[in-house]
């Protein structure tokens, strides 16, 4: 039998097409995949009924500031959703929210050294500075906070599971120009100056990696 080289030469050309195509293929199915992750990230999603029970916790309990669920547990590469509650007893104002990471500790109470702007970047990403909006004399607003539980806590070093606490400071005025919160969140007491922020109060957020 004589076998066309010709016909030879178009089969492989055509193997080769088909192999270069699952391979675009899966890279463009990697991406999206990815892409779509990373955009699901940076929501967070509070529940009607988490809702409720925040601004039942202003009302009843007669607070300017709360966060009902201040602990939320989660797998690495997770993401949780907390809900920050602020109620205004003064003149119409704009309000700002500003998260900063503090301390991390294992299980054991052992400190965990992390990579404090990875931390912030990665986990918080957008979540740093809020805008509060506009909130009238007796009302409230509720703002989702998100922290993703990244997979690293610095460049090449791994998440270890622990608390990872974060302080959560509100501000009576709205962010500046370039979305930056009005004075820098404090990481610790030494930090801390009662004046700059809504209550005089830094609130505390803990994600328990596990």
């Amino acid at each position: 039998m004589i076998r066309s080289k010709k016909g030879f030469e178009i089969s492989i050309s055509m193997i080769v097409m088909l192999i270069l195509g699952i391979i675009l293929f899966t890279l463009s199915l990697y991406y999206l995949t990815n892409w779509f992750g990373e955009a699901e990230e940076l929501q967070a999603v509070l529940d009607k009924q988490t809702e409720d029970q925040i601004i039942n916790s202003l009302r009843i309990g007669n607070k300017l500031v709360a966060i009902p669920i201040s602990v939320q547990t989660v797998t690495k590469g997770k993401r949780v959703s907390f809900g920050l509650g602020i109620r205004n007893v003064g003149d119409p104002r704009q309000f700002s929210v500003g998260i900063v990471f503090s301390k991390a500790y294992t299980p054991d109470g052992q400190t965990i050294e992390a990579d404090e702007q990875f931390i912030q970047d990665n986990w918080l990403g957008r979540f740093t500075a809020m805008r509060g909006g506009m909130i009238m004399r007796n009302q409230q607003q509720v703002i989702p906070i998100g922290i993703r539980a990244y997979p690293n806590i610095g460049s090449g070093k791994a998440t270890t599971n622990g608390d990872y606490t974060f302080n959560v400071c509100v501000y009576d005025t709205s962010l500046t120009a370039n979305n930056e919160v009005p004075h820098p969140c404090p990481r610790t007491p030494d930090e801390f100056n009662p004046a700059e922020v809504y209550t005089g109060k830094v609130y505390q957020v803990t994600v328990r990696v596990v």
